[in-house]
């Protein structure tokens, strides 16, 4: 009900929340950060409310967070953890995943920074399955993330990825 009052609030065109969130529940749980971050660019992009525009990150938080509280996802934002407050944690049955928002041309490497400097994945270090840190630039004026990058916990391969501008909003 959430999630379908907000689309239908700040939404541009007509999404079917639940297909939504199901496909963001099944790509978490299947560890696909490409396909989680395809379906989270297309769900933001149906925001265009200058309300949400103006909240900029924690904007992006409380829309994150309703999605994946539809998708009955274990998701947690502004989670105190050391010396700092990591911007979002979901926890699935098979993948845990530590997140950092940065907006507006912030390297999505400062925000992988972040997490290892701020020691964020300490809370779900001891976990037997997979740790994702993700750091995502989101592209306020435009809705959408413009690059993210990916690493496993305790691995040295950094993912890094450059999205096409979506070019309806141009």
């Amino acid at each position: 009900m959430f999630l379908s009052e907000l689309v239908d609030r700040y939404g541009s065109y007509k999404m079917y929340p639940a297909s939504i969130a199901n496909a963001a529940r099944k790509a978490a749980n299947a560890g696909d950060v490409e396909k989680l971050i395809d379906i989270l660019n297309g769900y933001y992009r149906a925001f265009h409310s200058t309300e949400l525009k103006q909240l900029r990150e924690r904007g992006i938080q409380v829309i994150f967070k309703a999605l994946f509280v539809i998708a009955g996802v274990s998701v947690m934002t502004e989670v105190p953890s050391g010396p700092g407050r990591l911007d979002a944690m979901l926890v699935t049955d098979s993948h845990d995943y530590i997140i950092e928002f940065k907006s507006d041309g912030e390297s999505p490497d400062k925000a992988l920074s972040q997490i290892a400097d701020r020691h964020y994945g300490w809370i779900l270090e001891r976990e037997e399955k997979p740790l994702h840190l993700i750091g995502i630039d989101f592209r306020t004026e435009r809705q959408q993330i413009a690059s993210y990058s990916h690493q496993v916990y305790g691995s040295e391969v950094i993912e890094r990825k450059t999205l096409p501008q979506d070019m309806r909003l141009a």
